[in-house]
């Protein structure tokens, strides 16, 4: 209720279809599926009426997803680059190198060197080559750098840092952005980039909210 209005909103929702629209054009699963999540949580937590938006805006989904046609879902979803995806076997390379040091890890920054122990053959051209640098999961790479105390330490201080109010719209935005980012960190390494590390840690900053006597977040 406290929400933006006017210009504002109408900027926001250009902004959303624009989000929208750079992710299927770029063909991030991950992504994808990370905004689901994060809205499914956001409609669950309010009134009839956002539940009700939310089960057109499937119904609608649904029936698009149904007329699209079947080469187009092939590039969504890059069917035509699954002999390169190589993702799945580095998950279990990294569970596989968790599993050598499960009290302290690797050590920071040395995920390469544990996954070199579980290395898989690549019969066919990749960017991963014969080693990676990184798990493509964060919490998969937490566990194979710091072992599982870091990992639970890691995780403990991310769901306590979240503290979302529905009086502060502010506050609850930056929340299911937290979420959203989460979920894509399941899958892929969100805070090796970067501007994407700034983006999360500055949401979930926000999701806090502002100090006691501090004025504005």
């Amino acid at each position: 209720p406290d929400g933006p209005r006017g210009r504002l909103r109408a900027l926001l929702w250009a902004g959303l279809g624009l989000a929208l629209s750079v992710i299927l054009l770029s063909r991030s699963r991950g992504a994808l599926a990370a905004a689901a999540v994060s809205t499914l949580a956001w409609a669950a937590t309010r009134g009839k009426r956002e539940r009700r938006l939310l089960l057109w805006a499937g119904l609608a989904a649904a029936a698009l997803a149904a007329l699209t046609p079947t080469e187009l879902w092939s590039h969504l979803l890059k069917l035509d680059m699954s002999q390169w995806f190589t993702r799945p076997q580095i998950w279990k390379a990294a569970w596989q190198a968790g599993a050598d040091h499960p009290w302290f890890g690797e050590g920071v920054g040395q995920f390469a060197a544990g996954f070199r122990r579980h290395n898989f053959p690549i019969h066919w051209a990749s960017n991963y080559g014969f080693s990676a640098e990184h798990a493509e999961s964060e919490l998969l790479e937490v566990l194979v750098e710091t072992g599982w105390p870091g990992l639970i330490l890691f995780v403990i201080a991310l769901a306590l840092s979240v503290k979302p109010r529905r009086d502060d719209f502010v506050q609850e935005a930056a929340s299911y952005a937290c979420l959203a980012m989460g979920v894509h960190g399941l899958v892929d390494n969100m805070l090796q980039l970067p501007a994407l590390g700034l983006l999360f840690f500055s949401a979930l900053a926000c999701s806090a909210g502002p100090i006691e006597g501090r004025g504005a977040p």
